[in-house]
């Protein structure tokens, strides 16, 4: 979340650091916007699916470059971006019920996995952790033994993570068909 501070760069300046990601960002939109329209539709509708995802892609690295403060502008140019994104990819899952009713699992997993890593980054940040799990190269037997424990539990939980997004896309599935219904 941006703070809103004066002294904070403006949005001038982010614009003027990320140019290159805004127009590469400006050309897929526009790229998708043609491709839809294309008479080969089954090319058009798998070259609009991939702008798309590139934007998505290009998004998530312009949303990790924002500043922790900035100019009333900048934080507004955020929120904007975001509300037009979340539309994309709304857009996005339901233009493509036949590719999402196969692959609707991988944003469920990249949703757990995401938030299962945040908490785990912050647990590691409290200091009674830090001293618990030791310092790399100065490690005793047991801590070495609990980083393995560790390690294992981190990856049976993803695999426990990618059992439940598997088991829940039916649901997502079904609520992305009455969505497509209710809005078509």
């Amino acid at each position: 979340m941006i703070q809103i501070d004066d002294k904070g760069p403006s949005l001038h300046d982010y614009i003027e650091q990320n140019q290159s990601l805004l127009s590469a960002m400006a050309v897929l939109v526009a790229i998708a916007t043609f491709v839809a329209n294309l008479p080969v539709h089954w090319l058009g509708s798998s070259l609009l699916f991939l702008s798309i995802a590139a934007v998505v892609t290009i998004w998530v690295e312009l949303y990790m470059r924002f500043p922790m403060t900035g100019s009333i502008r900048l934080v507004l140019f955020k929120n904007i971006l975001s509300l037009s994104l979340m539309g994309f990819i709304l857009y996005w899952f339901l233009a493509f019920g036949t590719f999402w009713n196969i692959f609707a699992f991988v944003p469920l997993f990249c949703l757990m996995f995401y938030m299962s890593i945040t908490i785990l980054k912050q647990l590691t940040m409290i200091p009674i952790v830090r001293k618990i799990f030791g310092k790399k190269g100065y490690r005793n037997v047991w801590q070495k033994i609990l980083i393995a424990v560790y390690g294992l539990s981190v990856s049976f939980g993803i695999m426990w993570m990618l059992f439940v997004s598997i088991g829940a896309s039916p649901a997502l599935n079904l609520m992305l068909e009455f969505l497509r219904i209710n809005f078509r």
